[in-house]
Parts: C-alpha cells; structure tokens; sequence
C-alpha cells in the first residue's frame, strides 16, 4: 500500500512539474500575457518599461508623467515611426536622445530613452507618413493588454471603456 502512495505521489509531482514547464514556456510566447503592456511584431513592451518611464519623470523637476496608455501608445508606434524618419535620414538615434536629456536625467531606463525617442520623433512627420504609417500598422500584429485599450487599425489605442463594471444585481423597471 506504502509503495502505491509514494507511486501516485511521484506521478502527481511529475505531471504538476510538466504542467508548470509547459506554462513557463508559453508564456515565453509572443502573446501578450501577464507583466506585458502590448506586443508589436514580437517586440514586447512589458509593465515595468512603463513603471521605469513613470520613476524617470518623477526624477525630473516639474515634469509629469504620461499616461500609462499614452505611453504604450507611444511605444507600440515607435518602430513605425523610426523606419519612416530612417528612410528620410532624420531619426533620432537613442543615443541623441541621451544627450539631450544631458543633466536633468543623467541615467535614464531604456525604456524612457526609447519613449523619448518615439515623442520627439512624432513630432518630425508630416500627413503623409502619418498616412503611410497608420496603414503599416494596420497590417501589423499589434495586442494591447485590454487596460491599456484596443489597437484599431486606422485610429490607434482606443482608450478602454470607463463604466465596463456592471452591477451584480439588476437594476427594476418601475411601471407606468
């Protein structure tokens, strides 16, 4: 009888280890999952990216972080908005972005550096590139975690909406 338990025991064990390497392993997936913000192509953007942006603005005197879905907006359209200033020459490299933060933030994140990036370089596209990369990022598999909002092709993050709590109990209809 001992032999049987310990036989079971060994089993239970086994397939409690296959269950928890198979999770391990799918969540090395490109699916956006827990930890992550948004997925573009397989570049993930985790939540501590966005916790390193919001701590390097509060270094800063008189700055004000983003918001956390401005911020994934901003990073999911990065790679986009690079290739089309890289093609004209005028992207602004990482390490550009570091000196012009200079004194005020000596050390950032990389994730603060590659939103900075994305920020000033928005800034340099004129309608038609903005066209040209709304409608590669159409094409694009792009996933958002839903507390960030949905990516629609054509308008972008899609801020998620404010009231999705229903109430538990229903509410009555008075008569007329």
């Amino acid at each position: 009888m001992k032999a049987n338990r310990s036989r079971v025991a060994r089993a239970a064990a086994a397939l409690t280890l296959a269950v928890a390497a198979s999770l391990s392993v799918s969540a090395c997936g490109t699916g956006a999952g827990p930890g992550v913000a948004a997925v573009t192509d397989g570049q993930v953007i985790h939540e501590s990216d966005l916790d390193d942006i919001a701590a390097d603005f509060s270094r800063v005197q008189g700055a004000q972080a983003p918001s956390r879905s401005e911020m994934v907006a901003l990073l999911v359209a990065r790679p986009y908005v690079l290739q089309s200033l890289s093609s004209k020459g005028t992207a602004l490299t990482e390490q550009g972005v570091r000196e012009l933060l200079g004194q005020e933030l000596p050390d950032p994140s990389e994730a603060t550096v590659r939103y900075i990036q994305a920020a000033s370089s928005q800034q340099q596209l004129d309608q038609a590139a903005v066209q040209q990369i709304q409608q590669t990022m159409a094409a694009a598999d792009i996933q958002v975690n839903p507390r960030y909002g949905d990516f629609e092709p054509g308008q972008g993050l899609v801020p998620p909406q404010e009231n999705w709590i229903q109430s538990a109990t229903p509410q009555a209809n008075p008569t007329p």
